[in-house]
């Protein structure tokens, strides 16, 4: 249906594409063919007109879609208001795929490379909250020193669930982070030990300072 303030312009096209989660409907990353355009009042709609529009799936989560739908469906040209009608053929499913979880590990020196779950913390896009539990995760340096260079190089038997406060994210739009080598995604810190000194006692030579050596 057209209304007297509009014009129609009809487009079918195959559309392709996949891209990595990041919480959106926006479909991203597409390929087009068989484009065709019915334009019967000459308004001027190419080819470049529909690759360069938005479009959106009906999820934001991982997992293939066969539909897209167009964000905008006005078009203006040479003072007349257009609507769009249009036909995309998915071909054979736009792909969502699992985005990179964050994972930091935190902890207090004491002596080994090992993490447990309670000293992690698991992130993904846009804030969202993740959680994580299992066995431990093995750091490749035991030292405060390394904190710059520092990362996990096994994750063990360690899994990803879903957040649990916050902006909660779920565990199945994500993947762990590679333990291969230091990356935004994987860093260890492990800091200082605190050392209190009890019980002191000594004597020396008075040369007008309260230090003892």
């Amino acid at each position: 249906a057209v209304n007297m303030s509009t014009k129609p312009i009809y487009v079918s096209a195959t559309a392709t594409g996949t891209k990595e989660y990041d919480g959106t409907t926006a479909a991203t990353g597409l390929n087009f063919s068989n484009i065709s355009i019915l334009d019967p009042l000459n308004s001027g709609y190419v080819n470049g007109n529909v690759t360069s529009a938005s479009y959106q799936v009906s999820g934001a989560n991982v997992g293939n879609y066969t539909a897209l739908t167009y964000s905008n469906q006005n078009y203006s040209a040479g003072g007349n208001n257009y609507v769009l009608g249009f036909r995309f053929t998915v071909s054979p499913s736009y792909s969502i795929t699992p985005a990179t979880a964050t994972i930091l590990g935190t902890k207090t020196f004491d002596g080994n490379a090992n993490f447990s779950a309670a000293q992690l913390t698991a992130s993904g896009v846009n804030g969202q909250t993740l959680t994580i539990s299992g066995g431990a995760a093995s750091a490749n340096s035991v030292n405060v020193a390394d904190n710059s260079t520092n990362f996990f190089t096994s994750l063990g038997s360690l899994a990803l669930t879903n957040g649990s406060s916050g902006t909660i994210g779920l565990a199945s739009n994500y993947v762990l982070p590679s333990t291969a080598a230091r990356s935004a995604n994987n860093q260890a810190t492990i800091n200082p030990f605190g050392i209190s000194v009890l019980g002191t006692s000594g004597q020396k030579f008075y040369d007008g300072t309260a230090t003892f050596t």
